[in-house]
């Protein structure tokens, strides 16, 4: 018999009752007989399917982004390990490279593997994370067959703001962060900024037992400790803005650091489980732009957007041992990305139609300089053009989009796209979309050097896909004594060709290839709601069947069906008592098949308190907010892999503060 999932199940009771109490009238509005329901509106882009998580909503729960875009649908993070290790998002079954990732609009996916690393992002540093499902190849290019990440820094205020945040906790696990933004009167101008700081230090040693695979023999021991794991992080950022003219300029910087062991994969027999005790390595990144955006000047006129961007990333790994094959390793490599982008959009009304035009023009260029291969250039150059048509007083949309994107080495790329939203009422809203992706393969796929064992295909053709989806939102401010009821069901299938897989095609060899054609379709739900303050509720699921055409199979790396559900418990101001469960299904992790991941159910909880608030203390004088929090992770103690050989920690308990003023 097939499994429902509790939320799936609570969902779908969810949507009928609402939708039972919430039938649009045939009498005024004000003779609704239907008591105690009040029509609340919908947040979100015109027509994709998306999420905006302000990361102010979960103050005092010492989360990491891949905990906050694992609890979204659609979306699953695969983890490499503990606190520090690397993690990799995918969005509706996608690879990590099929994700394209930007801090402030500026894309930073790694030139050099295609994904980007969860871990190298300090959230107290982020103010918002908008997150794009099946969408943003038109705005994005190459990369977003998936969806899109925007992470939004931090950013100057008029009133001063200052934020400090700390944490202990298992494995020998310490973080902090800083942040102030400010004003600054110069005579006639004002200057704006904002500087923050976040670092992290872990032993990161920990228990985990060895995985059983049916059809192959257990590991001896059962048990091991994850050994050379400690990591340490640092990240900053920096923002300067002032009026310039008839608008804002503004200077950016991120900074990202990282260095520790890399134990690798426990694989074999033994104490030390198979695992590297001297690798270790060391990567680093940085983005600065300089941004000027114009205010509206006229009625017709929304707005003009200029943009210069550097990105450097460093990646170097040092095996002096090399168990596996003899010799010491040292290698290095570095990519330089300077760009531009320009951007701009103008409103018209031609009659009873209402349009915005949107037009932007992309130009990057990638520098490789690596110790183990030649240096090599790629530039990239794109346009797009978009035009929202507004139908019935802006109740219905239309947005047709294109993009022209050329890649050296590759053919000219169109990508079309179409989406459509309907709002009936105030409180119902339809929407469609339909569009090609595509994504150019990336310098280690190309020419990742003959190492024996692994070693790139310059042959590699760039994988293309078309994206379709369809589903309704659906909000109300008030069910009876339940409030901001906000319900999202969305179906979405993607056709890709040319998939871009590393496989073993030898006895000694692994290397990319395109594996040919590839379908896969699934069902996104989600519900949250509250009731009173004091009660706050976030349930989803997510259903995903995906197959190759050739074979029959099924892909790798992401479960069939995953669900996630969050109670808060207090009044939000001063006390907060949450408790989450998330349950993933079993997760198929070779190509091909024959090995799975079994499926597991993990609870974490929290509780926090926010001394300011107790006006016995009188500490408003001095703090908004000092929270202090202690959260329990992994609470039932599963014995978690996202990967076929990386582990994660067992259960694990953590204390800390944090305040502003």
């Amino acid at each position: 018999m097939r499994r429902r999932s509790p939320s799936l199940c609570l969902a779908l009771a969810l949507l009928a009752a609402v939708a039972a109490s919430a039938q649009a009238p045939e009498e005024p509005v004000d003779e609704i007989v239907i008591q105690g329901v009040r029509t609340g509106d919908i947040p979100g882009e015109p027509t994709a399917f998306g999420d905006v998580l302000r990361t102010s909503d979960f103050v005092a729960e010492r989360k990491d982004l891949a905990d906050l875009l694992s609890e979204q649908p659609g979306v699953f993070v695969r983890r490499f390990g503990g606190a520090g290790d690397r993690a990799e998002v995918s969005i509706r079954g996608s690879t990590a490279q099929q994700v394209a990732v930007s801090i402030d609009g500026i894309r930073v996916n790694s030139a050099l593997t295609g994904g980007f690393d969860l871990s190298r992002v300090c959230v107290p540093l982020v103010d918002e994370i908008e997150i794009a499902r099946g969408a943003g190849a038109t705005r994005e290019g190459s990369g977003a067959v998936g969806g899109a990440i925007n992470l939004v820094t931090r950013a100057g205020s008029a009133e001063p703001t200052n934020r400090v945040s700390g944490s202990g906790g298992a494995f020998d696990t310490w973080e902090g962060s800083a942040f102030r933004a400010a004003n600054i009167g110069l005579g006639d101008r004002n200057l704006d900024y904002s500087l923050g700081y976040c670092g992290l230090h872990t032993k990161g040693d920990f228990e985990f037992a060895r995985p059983e695979y049916e059809g192959f023999e257990p590991f001896d021991p059962s048990h091991a400790t994850r050994i050379n794991n400690e990591r340490t992080q640092h990240g900053a950022s920096l923002g300067l803005g002032s009026r310039v003219g008839p608008g804002t300029l503004r200077l950016g910087n991120y900074f990202s650091y990282s260095e520790g062991g890399e134990p690798g994969i426990d694989c074999c027999n033994g104490e030390s489980a198979g695992q590297n005790p001297d690798a270790d390595s060391t990567d680093w990144g940085n983005l600065a732009q300089l941004r000027y955006e114009s205010d509206a000047l006229t009625r017709a006129h929304e707005g003009l957007q200029l943009a210069l961007y550097h990105r450097y990333e460093d990646s170097q790994y040092e095996d002096p041992l090399r168990a596996q094959f003899g010799d010491p390793v040292h290698t290095r490599a570095g990519v330089s990305t300077p760009g531009a982008r320009a951007a701009s959009a103008w409103e018209l009304e031609l009659g009873p139609i209402a349009q915005r035009f949107d037009v932007g023009l992309d130009g990057w260029r990638d520098h490789l300089d690596a110790d183990a291969q030649p240096s090599r250039d790629r530039a990239t150059g794109a346009f797009r053009l978009a035009d929202e048509v507004a139908f019935w007083d802006a109740h219905a949309l239309l947005v047709p989009a294109l993009r022209g994107e050329a890649t050296e080495g590759f053919d000219f790329q169109w990508i079309p796209a179409i989406g459509a939203r309907l709002e009936p009422w105030d409180w119902l809203r339809l929407r469609a979309n339909a569009g090609r992706a595509y994504r150019t393969p990336d310098f280690e796929e190309l020419y990742h050097p003959d190492q024996g064992f692994l070693r790139g295909n310059p042959d590699l053709e760039a994988e293309d896909a078309w994206t379709f989806d369809a589903g309704l939102e659906l909000a109300l401010a008030q069910v009876w004594r339940v409030e901001d009821i906000h319900l999202a069901a969305s179906w979405f299938r993607r056709d890709i060709d040319d998939s871009i897989v590393w496989v073993q095609i030898n006895p000694t060899t692994i290397a990319p290839i395109n594996t040919g054609d590839a379908a896969m379709q699934g069902v996104e739900l989600a519900l949250s709601f509250r009731i009173t303050d004091y009660v706050r509720v976030n349930l989803n699921h997510t259903e995903l069947d995906s197959e190759r055409d050739a074979t029959g199979d099924d892909l790798p790396g992401v479960p069939k069906r995953e669900s996630f559900a969050r109670v808060q418990l207090g009044p939000p101001d001063l006390l907060k008592l949450v408790g989450e469960w998330q349950r993933t299904d079993d997760l198929l992790v070779t190509e091909g098949g024959g090995r799975y991941l079994p499926d597991r159910s993990v609870w974490n909880a929290s509780l926090s308190l926010n001394l300011a608030a107790l006006r016995w203390l009188r500490l408003e004088r001095w703090s908004n907010a000092l929270w202090f929090y202690v959260e329990g992770n992994n609470l039932s103690d599963e014995a978690v892999r996202d990967t076929l050989a990386f582990p994660q920690p067992g259960r694990n308990f953590a204390v800390g503060f944090e305040a502003s003023w």
